[in-house]
């Protein structure tokens, strides 16, 4: 993936083009040709394609399908047949059409097309489309869907709303997409993850000053990740990297605590104390040796009792960044402590449980004066703004985006496939798919590096962003997704952090952990 890559509406996308073009005097034809190229460069690594036919609708889309064609008929391995309708041509495409013309290029009408070719390339529609497609493109993109000869789609798979991801009356079913210069919402949302196939974004030349407007969200890649790791000194103490107190766990749900404090304590905390009831403070106790224990009282279900919260307001003050939620439940005794861990307005991360308790005391969110993270999946954000999940799956950047501008003291992540780290004025997208993480545990881990990395550096916005890229990039690291655990992402730290430890010019090497040997 290029630098400086984006995620984008179909509106700011378009916003980024025109101010390159306009104010930036970048000329159109210049961009053209830079997709051009990205599209060719894909098409000429995939095996066994020998004879290409390219759809070409009537705007400038059309145009970058036609410049591909015209960079691909110059190999000799390839065959490329153009169709297109050109009593509709934009301007660029007229240029484009006359240049293929006088090279002599396989053109012939759109309702000539017959699929017979090793690949498709559909350069119809690109980010531009907001109604249903007429019938004849309709009837079109049916052909292409049924002949199952693999499509290239050029920005966008054509019928798909490149904002909302919905198909407009019917759209191709792409094995790979090149989007031009940015992501788009689109590809991410609704039928678009399903219709798009491997996306890969291509650097057009379109600067990165271009998205400085609205509905423009940076993706988060290793170098920016590598940016913002906390500096650790050489003369640095176990309180100089912070004191983290874990709040949660019960008798049912001791292993959520348990994998969160594994997970804070691997990401670089100085030291740990984890405040739990009882029953869960035994069961931990047996199993971990790296984190100090508070035994709080619990109830007859071995959840915290409300006397719970006496307890932590008597030795909170002791810490500097709190983490609560994993696995504590939302009874009357949890409520209680979540209360007195407001109050003592210290920088927190806030996770599961409770964040499920704030949905139900929304008068809480007003209450958090220090700067505080924020961790839910789709449904609990849901419950947190009183929305049907259908309307946080339908547009979760501009429902995330007036949460944070609601509440400016909160950094928030909203865990999905891909993930948004947003606050009132930053926002970044984690967009690296993986099944792995769909297991229960993995939001404990997370929760747990991400107040391990705020405990050494008070930067909510960026701790957030980093722990996320973390937790996805430790995932990666693995054998099969099927036999991954939670507690796997914890051992892939060392290799994760000491790969962005040399990104960022600290000379580490990773090197696989060998138990001593006596001589």
């Amino acid at each position: 993936m290029v630098q400086n890559t984006f995620l984008c509406s179909a509106k700011a996308a378009r916003t980024a083009d025109s101010f390159a073009i306009q104010t930036l005097q970048i000329p159109s034809l210049v961009l053209m040709e830079n997709a051009a190229n990205a599209v060719a460069r894909a098409v000429l690594e995939l095996p066994d394609v020998k004879r290409i036919q390219i759809v070409c609708g009537p705007g400038n889309n059309g145009a970058d399908g036609l410049a591909a064609a015209r960079i691909l008929a110059g190999s000799d391995s390839k065959k490329v047949q153009i169709y297109l309708d050109e009593n509709k041509l934009s301007q660029d495409e007229a240029h484009q059409l006359a240049i293929c013309k006088a090279l002599k290029l396989s053109v012939a009408p759109l309702d000539a097309f017959s699929p017979n070719a090793d690949l498709i390339i559909d350069a119809l529609f690109g980010n531009g489309l907001n109604r249903p497609l007429r019938q004849e493109y309709s009837t079109l993109v049916a052909l292409i869907n049924a002949s199952r000869i693999p499509v290239l789609s050029i920005d966008i798979a054509s019928g798909l709303d490149a904002t909302t991801g919905k198909i407009l009356g019917a759209a191709i079913k792409a094995q790979w997409t090149i989007a031009l210069d940015c992501l788009k919402w689109g590809h991410l949302l609704a039928e678009g993850k399903n219709q798009s196939g491997k996306i890969t974004v291509a650097d057009i030349g379109i600067p990165a000053a271009a998205h400085a407007n609205g509905d423009c969200l940076a993706l988060l890649d290793a170098s920016k990740a590598a940016s913002l790791l906390p500096d650790r000194s050489p003369y640095g103490n176990k309180g100089t990297f912070g004191k983290v107190l874990l709040i949660g766990g019960s008798f049912q749900m001791q292993g959520a605590l348990s994998m969160a404090a594994q997970s804070c304590f691997h990401a670089g905390c100085g030291t740990m104390t984890l405040f739990t009831p009882v029953p869960a403070a035994k069961a931990i106790a047996s199993k971990m040796d790296l984190a100090m224990i508070f035994p709080a009282a619990a109830d007859e279900k071995g959840f915290f009792d409300r006397s719970a919260a006496d307890q932590l307001s008597e030795v909170i003050g002791k810490y500097q960044t709190l983490a609560i939620g994993n696995g504590m439940g939302t009874g009357d005794g949890a409520l209680a402590v979540l209360k007195t861990a407001i109050a003592a307005k210290l920088p927190m991360v806030i996770d599961a449980d409770a964040i499920n308790l704030l949905a139900k005391n929304l008068q809480l969110l007003d209450q958090i004066e220090r700067p505080a993270i924020l961790t839910p999946h789709l449904k609990e954000f849901s419950r947190l703004i009183n929305r049907p999940l259908a309307d946080v799956l339908a547009d979760p950047f501009t429902l995330a985006a007036g949460f944070c501008k609601a509440h400016p003291n909160l950094t928030l992540v909203l865990k999905s496939d891909f993930t948004i780290i947003m606050n009132a004025w930053r926002s970044m997208v984690v967009w690296r798919p993986d099944p792995a993480l769909a297991k229960g545990g993995s939001g404990d881990v997370l929760c747990g590096l991400i107040s391990g990395l705020y405990a050494q550096k008070k930067d909510a916005f960026a701790m957030a962003a980093l722990g996320v890229y973390i937790h996805n990039a430790a995932a990666k690291n693995r054998v099969s997704e099927f036999t991954f655990t939670p507690l796997d992402l914890i051992a892939n730290y060392p290799e994760v952090f000491c790969a962005l430890e040399k990104a960022k010019g600290r000379k580490t090497e990773f090197k696989a952990f060998q138990p001593f040997q006596a001589p």
